[in-house]
């Protein structure tokens, strides 16, 4: 894969930022907010939304460590399995969110027959339209900082910042 263009620099932005204002939206917890009926709609947007494009980023992670031997070692490795933890909180929620925007929709007459899918549903109505959804948002936001800490270590050194380095040496004996 030598000669390849490592395009993860260039796309992991986009679910950091779609990832980070979902979980603050949640945090936050705006009552003006809340009340409106389309703000269901912009958090599972901007969460389906950005849980796609972090799964694009993990591939294009994929590809480039490949791309270079693969022989980064520990940090990468740590990197790498916080950026997977990561992506299966966001991807968790997501698919929640669907499942309640499905029920939200004329296509509920079409699965509400199905007990599967009335087990999911209650699950997400319990986790989702629950305080019980900070529990998952603050562990998404917290692992995507430290994901990101220890990808600027990659890029930067563990000594860029007093957060990176204190990062680094928490994560990477």
């Amino acid at each position: 894969m030598r000669g390849m263009v490592d395009i993860h620099p260039m796309v992991v932005h986009f679910p950091i930022a779609l990832l980070t204002v979902y979980s603050l939206l949640e945090i936050l917890r705006f009552r003006f907010l809340r009340e409106k009926q389309y703000f269901f709609y912009v958090k599972a947007t901007t969460l389906i939304l950005g849980a796609a494009a972090a799964l694009v980023a993990i591939v294009a992670g994929r590809l480039a460590v490949e791309g270079h031997g693969g022989t980064f070692g520990v940090l990468v490795r740590t990197h790498s399995n916080l950026a997977y933890s990561t992506t299966a909180v966001y991807v968790f929620l997501a698919l929640l969110f669907l499942v309640l925007w499905v029920h939200k929709s004329e296509y509920r007459r079409r699965v509400e027959g199905y007990s599967f899918y009335r087990a999911i549903r209650q699950m997400a109505h319990v986790i989702i339209e629950t305080p019980i959804v900070l529990i998952p948002a603050v562990a998404g936001l917290a692992l995507i900082t430290i994901t990101g800490a220890l990808g600027a270590a990659i890029v930067y050194g563990p000594e860029f910042d007093p957060f990176v380095k204190f990062v680094h040496t928490l994560f990477v004996p």
